[in-house]
């Protein structure tokens, strides 16, 4: 998961080459995301995998469920801008 949509797609083009999997890129477009999803849900359970690139709180998430051979490993590079006067993230920084 990324921060923002242009570190993503900066990173998909070099990692696209270097993986002999098929990668997927998170789309703006819902119906263009839904038909990314299913290809990709395709490859994970048919195919050797798949790789899929998305953007924190963006389309893929929230609101999809990827368990078991939908994904094995979850890459996080960067944080999103956070609001730092956030009652919840001041509750999380005293806790831990």
């Amino acid at each position: 998961m990324f921060p923002s949509r242009k570190l993503m797609r900066k990173c998909y083009h070099k990692w696209e080459k270097l993986f002999e999997r098929d990668c997927f890129l998170e789309s703006k477009d819902k119906h263009r995301a839904s038909l990314d999803i299913k290809k990709y849900i395709f490859k994970c359970e048919k195919e050797k995998g798949a790789i899929l690139f998305s953007v924190c709180r963006g389309n893929y998430s929230e609101g999809y469920n990827f368990k078991n051979e939908l994904c094995r490993a979850v890459i996080m590079i960067g944080l999103t801008n956070l609001n730092v006067k956030d009652p919840k993230l001041i509750l999380k920084r005293r806790f831990y």
